[in-house]
Parts: C-alpha cells; structure tokens; sequence
C-alpha cells in the first residue's frame, strides 16, 4: 500500500455491488483512506464503468482533549 495515492469514495453502479481491486464494492458510496490502493488500482478504478470513483480528502482528525485542570 501507498500513503501517496489519494483517499477514495466508491460506488457500485449495480445494485450487487461490484469487485474490483481485491475489494467488494457496494451499491452505496464507500470512503477509503488514502494509501488503500496502489496507484496502479486507483487508475484501473476510475476506469472501471460499474463504479463511480472520487478522490475525497480525507476526513479530519478530531481536535485532542483538552487537558482538565487538577482537582483541588
């Protein structure tokens, strides 16, 4: 795997769903961090008619907890 492909949002245009890239693809739009595919699978992807393939950001990271004051 490749941190240097990009994240990806799929979706299988049959309602079966569709297997491309070692990975079943549903009927419903799937978002995979980036890195998931090489970027020879990210190519065959977007050429592949059954899917609907768009290069999404990444969602972001939740901000860290704030630290608590020490009880008193």
């Amino acid at each position: 795997m490749s941190e240097t492909t990009p994240a990806l949002t799929i979706t299988a245009r049959p309602e079966k769903g569709f297997r491309r890239a070692g990975v079943h693809h549903p009927a419903r739009a799937v978002t995979h961090p980036p890195g998931t595919f090489t970027a020879e699978q990210v190519e065959a992807l977007k050429a592949e008619p059954h899917l609907v393939v768009v290069e999404t950001a990444p969602a972001p990271m939740p901000p860290p907890p704030k630290e608590k004051p020490p009880a008193k």
